[in-house]
């Protein structure tokens, strides 16, 4: 068999996803296969870092001839984040890329590269090829059928999406649904030879910290009597607001990506934001939609509206259907059952999904909580938000124009009165709101807020997001983990 090189990774990249990579993905490849994956990626919206795990799947395939000890890249890659809709939308790109490589084994002319992957995926499992494929693909998260399959082999290539959640209570020897007995084999699989991508980890910094710990005692020249020969599992924390602590340790984009047209249009566009001070949220918002309608500014246009409770959703939800009959209004909150999810996503992805074209059909509204906030690839055109702490609006702003197409996108950030009162700290954001509205209304003082990638960058000069405005779960830290909590996990 010959052997995979990074020299293959275009072709590798287009067979899979018919598109060429863009030029950061190329660099990362080639730092992956080095076994030289960065701590931080400091990735903006919108720029295809979902693509990690294609990295991760093609550094493994490339690493397969090495003996065990020489190699860098894991065997077990987690796609890890506190959002199910992101988790489900890596499970997709996991599973059609697995998909591929199934097809490629039988197909060397049509996949060539994908078939040379895919064989060198095969030299690295001990399964029979009738009871594995070459790259298995698991998801975890609540809601769905417990499926244990991912811990039934120490060698299979794997690919598992998860929430932090269930990744992190397996890690601790407390799997949701895993038996005492079974729950050291889950921890040491998760522990050992795997990569772990935590994805928006700005949303999940205490969990971040204990991954740092247990990382930590994890090295066998402190804390064991001798190596067992495997190297114990290595972060990737992705996020597009990176602590400063990051520093010239994280991987940025770079002027090659930025002659790149699709990541030019990404970082250029334009999101110029106005701010609104109400008094009674869902009324005043809905009462913006129709003077936007009125006005000729929404026409066909993917209108989203992003609040911080449900209760408010579900109030501008019935407002907004009964202000515009004839527009299809979709509610998207965290109390849905799984199969009425599945059936709201397919009839918002002609609307706003990733295929969308770059002019809207017909107006539409999507109004949502938190979780359509971050990592969601949904693409609007006007979007009105209740204010929150400015790292999640940035998140937010990343579902405006995803794909930076040339339209004018509008946008509108409510706060209502009761929200600015200091003496009162909001139950989400706490200190973060009023000081996020503040830090709004200096730069939106001569002319509107500019949430695109490049114009938000410039307001903050390189300084990162000031801390008083993040909100709460960035700046809190985690419980102490100390050598003695493990051993009585274990």
């Amino acid at each position: 068999m010959t052997q995979v090189g990074i020299g293959d990774f275009d072709a590798f990249f287009r067979e899979a996803h018919n598109c060429d990579p863009y030029p950061w993905q190329r660099r990362l490849a080639a730092a992956a296969v080095a076994g030289d994956w960065p701590p931080v990626l400091d990735l903006p919206t919108g720029s295809g870092k979902t693509a990690v795990i294609d990295i991760a799947v093609f550094a493994l395939a490339c690493q397969a001839a090495l003996e065990p000890p020489a190699r860098t890249a894991a065997r077990r890659v987690f796609f890890c984040v506190n959002r199910r809709v992101i988790v489900d939308a890596a499970y997709e790109r996991a599973l059609r890329l697995a998909g591929r490589l199934l097809e490629a084994e039988a197909s060397p002319t049509r996949w060539p590269t994908l078939h040379k992957v895919a064989a060198a995926l095969r030299q690295l499992s001990t399964l029979r090829p009738e009871s594995a494929p070459p790259l298995d693909v698991q998801e975890l998260r609540g809601g769905l059928y417990r499926d244990n399959r991912w811990a039934r082999s120490v060698t299979q290539p794997m690919v598992v999406c998860t929430t932090i959640d269930q990744f992190g209570s397996r890690l601790l020897f407390r799997g949701y649904g895993v038996s005492a007995h079974a729950a050291p084999i889950h921890a040491s699989l998760a522990a050992y030879d795997s990569l772990v991508f935590l994805d928006e980890a700005h949303i999940s910094e205490p969990f971040r910290q204990t991954l740092c710990a247990v990382r930590d005692y994890l090295d066998p020249q402190r804390w064991a009597e001798e190596a067992i020969g495997v190297s114990p599992f290595r972060l990737v924390a992705m996020t597009a607001t990176p602590p400063k602590a990051a520093g010239q340790a994280a991987f940025r984009l770079d002027h090659t990506d930025r002659r790149t047209p699709r990541l030019a249009a990404v970082l250029g566009a334009d999101k110029l934001v106005q701010l609104r001070v109400v008094s009674d949220l869902p009324k005043d918002l809905v009462f913006e939609a129709e003077a936007m309608a009125e006005a000729g500014q929404l026409g066909k246009a993917a209108v989203g509206i992003i609040v911080n409770r449900v209760a408010t959703a579900r109030a501008v939800h019935r407002l907004l259907c009964e202000a515009f009959p004839d527009a299809p209004v979709e509610l998207v909150i965290g109390p849905m059952r799984p199969v009425d999810r599945d059936a709201q996503q397919r009839r918002l992805m002609p609307l706003i999904g990733p295929d969308r074209p770059d002019r809207s059909a017909q107006l539409s509204f999507v109004v949502a909580t938190q979780c359509l906030e971050v990592g969601a690839d949904y693409d609007f055109d006007v979007l009105l938000t209740e204010c929150a702490s400015l790292d999640a609006l940035r998140q937010r702003f990343g579902r405006l124009n995803r794909r930076g197409r040339p339209i004018a996108a509008l946008a509108v950030v409510f706060i209502e009165v009761k929200a600015l009162n200091p003496k009162k700290p909001d139950p989400v954001y706490g200190d973060a709101l009023p000081k996020t509205w503040e830090w709004l209304t200096k730069w939106g003082q001569s002319k509107n807020v500019n949430f695109g990638i490049d114009a938000f960058d410039a307001y903050l000069n390189g300084q990162g997001l000031p801390v008083e405005c993040l909100a709460p779960a960035a700046r809190r830290e985690p419980a102490v983990l100390l050598p003695a909590h493990l051993d009585l996990l274990c």
